[in-house]
């Protein structure tokens, strides 16, 4: 820690809200937060019962299963409904800075730590106000959140461009599957209307293929019924494939989808 920083409590950089309201001009639960980056989540949830007065500038801190690491700064008024410990900034904390500390993976381990209740765990103020943190000058606090919004807001843009390349992915990849279990691995084999709407065509093998395999080394004694060759389990590889392919198709149609012509 630079050495011009201080050390303070957080119940010293932050005031606890205590006071009840039975308004509902902005109720915000839980559910309202996202974890770790302290995003307002709006659903159309109505809840009932007395919340905890704030406005804007204030931060509402999660305090059941803080290890979920939800902290939203209040960006207008409203009312905290359910497990939350309200705080307002006093004078020398910068909220936005302030938010960024108890979002900070240390300090959520210390806190959740601390939980008493094991269906419902909870941190209780005495403790949480308690937990010591840097206090730097104003001005630096400042310049630090908006280093800390302009890096996040990068990281979250590459997140959001990831998933959406994994999302592309997984939509390949069931396009490859598809298209393997019901045309094949061959391009230049001829294709046939399977009957199934979904299915669309099928591969056809036509009688000129099966024939000329039943002269294949492995039909001992010469020329044997396209049934039987079609089953040879001696027969070469792309053969194989072809009886393979067969099989996927006939088990997802539950239709005869190839035939000897």
């Amino acid at each position: 820690m630079p050495a011009h920083w201080e050390v303070h409590r957080l119940k010293r950089s932050a005031q606890l809200l205590t006071e009840k309201t039975d308004r509902r001009t902005n109720p915000v639960a839980l559910e309202n937060i996202e974890s770790w980056s302290g995003r307002f989540v709006p659903t159309d949830t109505e809840f009932a019962g007395d919340g905890v007065a704030f406005q804007h500038g204030d931060i509402l801190f999660g305090k059941l299963r803080p290890y979920l690491a939800k902290a939203l700064l209040a960006q207008n008024e409203g009312e905290a409904v359910g497990d939350f410990h309200v705080m307002r900034p006093q004078e020398g904390a910068i909220p936005r800075f302030l938010q960024y500390q108890l979002l900070e993976q240390a300090f959520i381990d210390i806190v959740d730590g601390s939980t008493f209740g094991s269906k419902m765990p909870r941190a209780s103020w005495e403790f949480v106000g308690t937990m010591p943190l840097p206090a730097p000058p104003p001005s630096e606090q400042t310049a630090i959140a908006t280093f800390l919004d302009r890096e996040t807001a990068k990281i979250d843009a590459l997140v959001a461009e990831q998933e959406r390349l994994i999302a592309l992915l997984k939509e390949k990849r069931q396009a490859v599957i598809s298209h393997a279990v019901t045309k094949g691995l061959d391009p230049s084999v001829p294709m046939k209307d399977s009957g199934v709407e979904w299915l669309g065509k099928c591969r056809r093998i036509g009688r000129s293929f099966a024939s000329s395999m039943s002269s294949h080394p492995s039909n001992k004694g010469g020329a044997r019924s396209a049934k039987a060759t079609r089953w040879n389990p001696q027969i070469n590889g792309a053969y194989s494939r072809w009886v393979a392919s067969t099989a996927a198709c006939s088990i997802l149609t539950k239709t005869k989808c190839y035939q000897m012509t």
